[in-house]
């Protein structure tokens, strides 16, 4: 009889090989798997001889967050207004988008670029040990193809009216006609610190050298608005890591 879990297994294996190998394209191959099986990260450097940072790395991401981390001032955000046709490709709750270059951060006057946002149930970060329901990443490249990678925590509560209308950008559904525009700029908390650390990717193959900007104050989304959103992504949380900080 057919197996339709072991061919789901095969495919999502040659997802995570196909990631590696094109790791520097990132915003057109980014992971999007649940852990489960043999894909729970405690078994990732055993996929592959190229996830060996996964074990091995010195500076993986995640971690929790503490008021000792390095706070940043200096980002500066650029957020239009997002119409669906400018997301191209949706894997899950992955959302790839047009370079239109209309959606970029500045750190320190550098430019990066967004590329792609995602979730995560639950959330990787912790704050002060604290796990929240989930997590969303934007995720931002610059020339180099340098990432930065904004962090923001999410909470059982109201209502978000951004988090509802991503919910129609489904790729088993046809985006309605009367869509409206996503605004980026309301899915980050007001008055949160950014604690800053560089880490790395939370996926296979975990490289290292991402600039981490990690948001103290959750934003809220509704009970049915999380649980869909757990429908389609499942479990995908990976653990808390040891990090040590540059002295």
């Amino acid at each position: 009889m057919f197996n339709i879990i072991k061919l789901q297994h095969f495919l999502t294996h040659l997802t995570l090989i196909f990631f590696s190998i094109f790791f520097n394209a990132l915003s057109d191959n980014y992971i999007y798997m649940y852990y489960e099986n043999e894909f729970v990260p405690t078994n990732w450097e055993n996929l592959s001889s190229d996830y060996n940072h996964c074990h091995n790395g010195n500076s993986q991401s995640p971690i929790n967050i503490t008021p000792s981390l390095n706070k940043i001032k200096n980002l500066k955000y650029f957020y239009s207004s997002l119409k669906p046709e400018q997301i191209v490709d949706n894997k899950g709750t992955a959302l790839k988008l047009k370079q239109n270059n209309q959606n970029y951060i500045l750190i320190n006057d550098k430019k990066y670029n967004l590329v792609q946002f995602h979730f995560h149930n639950l959330s990787e970060h912790t704050l002060n040990s604290k796990k929240y329901d989930m997590e969303l990443h934007l995720v931002h490249q610059n020339e180099d193809d340098t990432l930065a990678v904004i962090g923001i925590l999410i909470k059982e509560g109201k209502s978000h009216s951004e988090i509802k209308k991503l919910l129609n950008y489904h790729p088993d559904k046809n985006i309605p006609e009367n869509s409206t525009n996503i605004n980026l700029g309301r899915l980050l908390p007001n008055n949160s610190n950014i604690y800053n650390y560089v880490g790395s990717l939370t996926t296979p193959p975990c490289t290292e050298g991402v600039n981490w900007l990690v948001m103290d104050k959750p934003i809220e989304a509704s009970i049915d608005e999380i649980t869909a959103l757990r429908n389609l992504i499942k479990f995908n949380s990976r653990p808390i890591q040891n990090f040590k900080i540059a002295s």
